[in-house]
């Protein structure tokens, strides 16, 4: 027997690990390559969700910007409407209601409350949008108790809707003294 077999079998050591002074080394290596795939995995794993929350983020944004297209719309025929079905000595009046009880949704507004694709809804149908448009009386109207418009001054409330249930409402108050065009857009408000 060598003699450093014999000095390894005194200090407890055996033949095989005299030989290889390594061998206790391939276990701690092992061990740093599983946790550096773990953190690989984890870092994998986290980009992967931040991009999820963002292509999300992308379609909400572009869902929301469809629906306000559609209340915009909405704006545009209400206005057009009002230009032309303008009463001298009625105002408004037969589209308002009490204290806006009930809001008036005229069907004559064209497109008004068409879902997409419908036939009179003439927004593309592939944007899944269409919106509904209501005539308020302004409060501070002194008919509006009384469900009269007696100041030529009325509000469209427009609500557009998009894919995936979006919603844009807008409200605009509009003056057209004495049904003399073009309409008087008094204010513009993006409620939601």
């Amino acid at each position: 027997m060598p003699a450093n077999a014999e000095r390894s079998l005194l200090y407890g050591q055996s033949l095989m690990n005299a030989r290889d002074p390594n061998r206790r080394e391939r276990g701690a290596a092992l061990i740093v390559a599983l946790i550096a795939l773990t953190a690989l995995l984890g870092i994998g794993g986290v980009t992967m969700l931040s991009v999820q929350s963002e292509t999300r983020s992308t379609g909400e944004d572009r869902f929301q910007g469809v629906s306000l297209y559609a209340a915009e719309s909405g704006v545009a025929v209400g206005l057009e409407f009002l230009r032309t079905t303008c009463s001298v000595p009625n105002h408004f009046t037969a589209y308002v209601s009490p204290s806006n009880g009930a809001p008036v949704v005229p069907a004559g507004i064209l497109g008004n409350g068409v879902q997409p694709g419908q036939a009179g809804n003439p927004l593309t149908p592939s944007n899944q949008s269409w919106y509904q448009v209501q005539i308020l009386n302004n409060d501070t109207d002194p008919g509006f108790a009384a469900g009269a418009d007696t100041d030529w001054d009325v509000i469209l409330y427009v609500v557009g809707h998009g894919p995936d249930q979006t919603q844009s409402i807008i409200e605009v108050e509009v003056s057209e003294p004495n049904c003399t065009p073009p309409v008087a857009v008094a204010s513009w408000k993006q409620l939601f």
